[in-house]
Order: C-alpha cells, then sequence, then structure tokens
C-alpha cells in the first residue's frame, strides 16, 4: 500500500505543467495604447468594450496593465492634461 502511495505521489510530480494564457501581440498592445491617447476620457472598460467590438476578448487587467507600462496614467487623470 505504501509503495503505491509513493508512486502515485512521485507520478504527480513529474507530470509537466500546462502553459498559460498567451501573451498578447504587439498589435494588439498598440492598438489598446492608441485608443486609450486618441480617446482621453475612455477608461478601461470602454476600451475592452470596443475591443471586444472589433472581435478581441481581453481582460481588463490585462489592459490596465498595458497602459500602465505605456505611462498612459487612469482615465480620470488623463482628462486634465
Amino acid at each position: 500500500m505504501l509503495r503505491w502511495h509513493r508512486r502515485l505521489i512521485a507520478a504527480r510530480w513529474r507530470q509537466p505543467k500546462p502553459p498559460g494564457r498567451p501573451p498578447i501581440g504587439d498589435e494588439l498592445t498598440a492598438l489598446i495604447v492608441r485608443l486609450a491617447r486618441e480617446n482621453r476620457t475612455w477608461g478601461v472598460v470602454r476600451i475592452q468594450g470596443e475591443l471586444r467590438r472589433l472581435g478581441h476578448r481581453v481582460a481588463a487587467s490585462t489592459i490596465r496593465k498595458i497602459l500602465r507600462a505605456s505611462g498612459i496614467p487612469p482615465s480620470t487623470r488623463r482628462d486634465d492634461t
């Protein structure tokens, strides 16, 4: 019984982990940044909605990370500048 359990546990650690989500492409990243720069009043959710209309499914948190990496502030702060 113990030998069976040891083999079961050892087999669990040998299996490779499945790959995660594929990264967002450079073209889609450029589109997100362009939408944010051209439409200063649009927030992350609005950009997400427009991308969905164009056939791209991107999470709001991913859009937020892309905008933060590009140095674009949230929409509430973009209005003033």
